[in-house]
């Protein structure tokens, strides 16, 4: 599951911020791969300002949250170390996590159902609909929550099914 979602996530991802926003669907595109209308326009903004003071500055003008946006402390971070101030360099990334989302999600669905072909086909909406590309093809804050709430369902969904708890599980479950 893991490498069938990161693969996609990152083929996508790139495919949109490549060829479908900027040519097949100039209207939408609002420059960088990204597209108009979405808070991921001023992350990306705001991460290229902050690239540009650490670069003349270092990085003690770095923040983890700038204006409480992690997406833009994370973002202007890669920005610098790599030297490439374009959102795609954020795509492998983004696709990690969308695919931890996944297979936690799949977890989930095992753990009600006990049928893998179900819990296969349960994560087809998060990972096929045109929803689930937004959230790993744009600077945004959702990959990093939708990853976090999947985890801690996941955690949460067997601490309460395990019929043995042992201080390993609990330790795997607060973690």
């Amino acid at each position: 599951v893991f490498k069938f979602v990161f693969l996609w996530a990152l083929t996508v991802g790139l495919l949109i911020q490549i060829i479908i926003l900027p040519y097949l669907l100039p209207s939408l595109h609002a420059g960088d791969g990204l597209m108009k209308g979405g808070d991921w326009i001023k992350f990306h903004e705001y991460s290229l300002l902050m690239a540009d003071q650490i670069e003349q500055f270092g990085w003690s003008e770095w923040e983890l949250k700038p204006y409480t946006w992690f997406p833009v402390g994370f973002a202007s971070a890669i920005y610098y170390i790599t030297g490439i101030n374009s959102p795609w360099i954020l795509l492998p990334f983004n696709a990690f996590l969308f695919s931890i989302s996944a297979v936690f999600l799949f977890d989930i669905s095992y753990s009600i159902s006990k049928s893998k072909i179900f819990s296969i086909i349960s994560i087809f909406p998060f990972v096929f609909f045109p929803s689930g590309a937004l959230i790993y093809s744009q600077l945004h804050k959702d990959v990093f929550s939708v990853c976090g709430i999947m985890i801690i369902i996941a955690c949460w969904i067997r601490l309460a099914t395990d019929q043995k708890i042992t201080l390993s599980i609990l330790f795997k479950g607060s973690v």
